[in-house]
C-alpha cells in the first residue's frame, strides 16, 4: 500500500483501513482498483452517488452542459441552469404533492449547508445566538467542535 497516504493523511480514516484498495474508476455501481478488481459499491460515497458513478445519462448531460461553457456554480445568483431546476421542482414535486416550500441553494461546501441551517435556525426560531460544543485538542493545539482522532 502506498505511503504516501498513511504520511499525509489524517488519523481521522476509517473506510480505507477496512477496505486497503487504491480505486482508480468507476462505472455506475462497480468500482476497480488500479489492478482491474472490480467490487461492488455499497457505500455509494455515503449516499450521495445513489446514481451510480459516471452513470451514462447524468454525464452525458453534465459533458454536454460543460461543452456549452455553462454557469457551473453561481452560489445564490441567479442562472438560466437555476431557474429550469425551479422550474421542474415546482412543476414534479411542489404542485403534485401541494407543498408550500422555499429553496435555499447555497455553496457547494458542508460548510455552506451548516452556515445555512444556522441562518434557518435562526430565522424560524427567532434567536441569534448558537451554542456549540468545543473540546480542546492538545495533539493540534487547536479547537475543533466535536471533533476526534
Amino acid at each position: 500500500m502506498e505511503d504516501i497516504f498513511e504520511k499525509y493523511e489524517s488519523e481521522v480514516r476509517s473506510y480505507c483501513r477496512k477496505y486497503p484498495v487504491i480505486f482508480e474508476r468507476a462505472v455506475n455501481d462497480t468500482i476497480y482498483s488500479e489492478s482491474g478488481d472490480a467490487y461492488i459499491d455499497f457505500l455509494s460515497v455515503a449516499g450521495s452517488m445513489n446514481y451510480g458513478h459516471n452513470n451514462p445519462y447524468i454525464k452525458s448531460a453534465v459533458l454536454e452542459y460543460l461543452s456549452e461553457d455553462r454557469i457551473i456554480n453561481s452560489l445564490d445568483m441567479y442562472t438560466k441552469a437555476k431557474e429550469r431546476f425551479i422550474q421542474t421542482f415546482e412543476e414534479e414535486i411542489l404542485i403534485p404533492r401541494k407543498l408550500d416550500y422555499k429553496i435555499m441553494c447555497c455553496g457547494p461546501t458542508g460548510t455552506n449547508a451548516v452556515e445555512a441551517a444556522i441562518k434557518l435556525a435562526r430565522k424560524n426560531q427567532g434567536r441569534e445566538n448558537i451554542f456549540a460544543f468545543f473540546r480542546h485538542l492538545p495533539r493540534h493545539d487547536i479547537r475543533q467542535p466535536c471533533a476526534y482522532h
